[in-house]
């Protein structure tokens, strides 16, 4: 399955669109996301304060299921067969949150 409906080439493409869509909310909140990391699909957004856990409430209202480590980091681990309008509903949802988040601690 992995090969004939190319899974490994959709986490590959649509873990980089999904990086690039997460990087856009810095340009549209400056200091909100420290820094985006991942491979594949596999991807953990670094939060600019101490919220992760009170994002991670806003998203599961969204219908939106990531992980926290600690209160900096945000997980993100979706299945292989996430699409690129999925990936686009979790940034919108994301960026939502991180406006009502309270303000950057530092």
């Amino acid at each position: 399955m992995l090969e004939e409906e190319h899974l490994i080439t959709n986490a590959s493409a649509v873990g980089d669109y999904f990086r690039s869509g997460l990087a856009s909310i810095n340009s549209d909140l400056p200091g909100r996301i420290k820094e985006i990391r991942g491979l594949g699909l596999m991807v953990g957004v670094e939060l600019g304060g101490s919220y992760a856990k009170s994002i991670l409430q806003e998203l599961l209202s969204a219908g939106i299921v990531a992980n926290a480590v600690g209160d900096t980091i945000l997980r993100f681990v979706p299945p292989l067969v996430v699409t690129r309008e999925d990936c686009d509903r979790v940034v919108e949802a994301l960026r939502t949150a991180l406006r009502a988040a309270a303000p950057i601690q530092g």
